[in-house]
């Protein structure tokens, strides 16, 4: 056992904890730190970076930019879980190759994106600053094991003589596995959420002032206007739910001031939005063309796109939908995927592995709050980077 890498950042989930203790071998790993997750994705990474095998990739990546060439309307999506430089790859390929660039088929939450953002705090101010943390729908303590352990129970330097934070969920009963993390809990059917958050707004936007705490959305209106530092962490959700909680933290910083974080489950997600915001001005649903970028969220979305033929060709970087494992006869795609995602047999689609990014090269990865983190070069495959495959499906000039 070689001596142990110390301050390794784990992916496993949104948090980024960057604490753990690796010591690895040609035929062991142990990991002395973390979470239970953090160890598992650990292994798993660490696992599949080495059972991959060598694959002469040379043929298929030559059929794959063949396809490119010959495609007339090329599209690119999946693109979750990527570092900072492979999506900039990507993204330049995309752009090279004028591909339509969708990653998600909601137009109206991309919208809202545009104009309120993604997260609107950070690990540190949840930890110095909040007060209040509001849980909607989603179980934080569940979803993300040592977020008490980071975030909650360090002493803040501003909530006055160590003053308890009020940690509240509000949310289906059948999303909750660790009731006794939270001081309150209320309980609303998944089903009743929009009506939950049309009451909040209202209340917001209400001058009247009632007693009746019976009321969910009356209270948490109080609450968020009583607070000095509210934050809202919410789960995934569908449409009309993002975008009301959009508009609840506009309705909210109109009185008051209410802070947003998205919690999502399973390994960090990176933000491929936010890159695509930073390099192109548009966070999805765009097109590349002689004349620059066409930006149109109603025609440029994945399942549109699909549902009336117009896109000949799909890179999918990542999980390959269930729509595109048995694609039509006249639709190509090419999947590029780190070896941890459903395959297909069928005769247009290429397949392209690559190594599992966060551990085999030196790079950044987004977590929730929309800080990078730097991932290390743990072990070695014999699999090729993805910003290597990529660069390769560009002609040269």
């Amino acid at each position: 056992m070689n001596a142990p890498l110390e301050d390794v950042v784990c992916f496993g989930c949104g948090l980024g904890c960057d604490d753990l203790s690796v010591e690895l071998s040609t035929d062991s790993l142990d990991v002395t730190s973390g979470s239970k997750c953090g160890r598992k994705w650990m292994e798993d990474n660490v696992l599949r970076a080495r059972q991959l095998p060598p694959t002469d990739l040379q043929n298929r990546i030559q059929q794959a930019r063949d396809w490119l060439t010959e495609a007339h309307q090329p599209l690119l999506t999946g693109c979750r879980g990527m570092t900072l430089n492979e999506q900039a790859t990507a993204v330049r390929l995309a752009e090279a190759t004028r591909m339509i660039v969708a990653t998600t088929s909601s137009s109206e939450s991309q919208r809202a994106y545009v104009h309120f953002g993604g997260a609107t705090c950070t690990f540190g101010e949840i930890r110095q600053r909040c007060d209040v943390l509001l849980c909607l729908n989603v179980d934080v303590f569940d979803v993300w094991p040592r977020f008490e352990e980071k975030l909650l129970a360090p002493e803040s330097r501003f909530l006055k003589d160590g003053a308890p934070r009020r940690v509240i969920y509000v949310g289906d009963p059948e999303r909750l596995a660790l009731a006794d993390r939270y001081a309150e809990i209320y309980e609303v059917d998944s089903a009743d959420l929009l009506t939950l958050l049309l009451a909040w707004r209202e209340a917001l936007q209400s001058d009247s002032e009632t007693e009746d705490l019976a009321d969910v959305g009356q209270f948490l209106a109080k609450l968020v206007t009583e607070a000095a530092y509210p934050v809202l962490l919410h789960g995934s959700l569908d449409e009309r739910l993002q975008i009301q909680v959009a508009a609840l933290i506009a309705d909210a910083s109109r009185s008051a001031r209410l802070h947003a974080l998205p919690v999502s489950s399973g390994p960090a997600a990176g933000s491929f939005s936010d890159t695509l915001l930073a390099m192109c001005g548009f966070p999805d649903h765009i097109c590349f063309n002689e004349t620059g970028v066409d930006y149109d969220p109603q025609r440029w979305t994945p399942s549109r796109l699909l549902e009336r033929n117009e896109a000949d060709l799909v890179v999918c970087i990542g999980e390959l939908p269930e729509a595109l494992r048995s694609p039509a006869a006249d639709l190509r795609v090419i999947h590029l995927h780190n070896g941890d995602a459903s395959t297909s047999s069928a005769g247009n689609i290429i397949e392209l592995t690559y190594a599992p990014s966060t551990i085999t090269v030196a790079d950044s990865l987004v977590r929730a709050d929309g800080l990078p983190l730097p991932t290390r070069t743990l072990v070695a495959s014999a699999q090729p980077l993805l910003t290597e495959l990529l660069s390769s499906l560009q002609r040269p000039t």
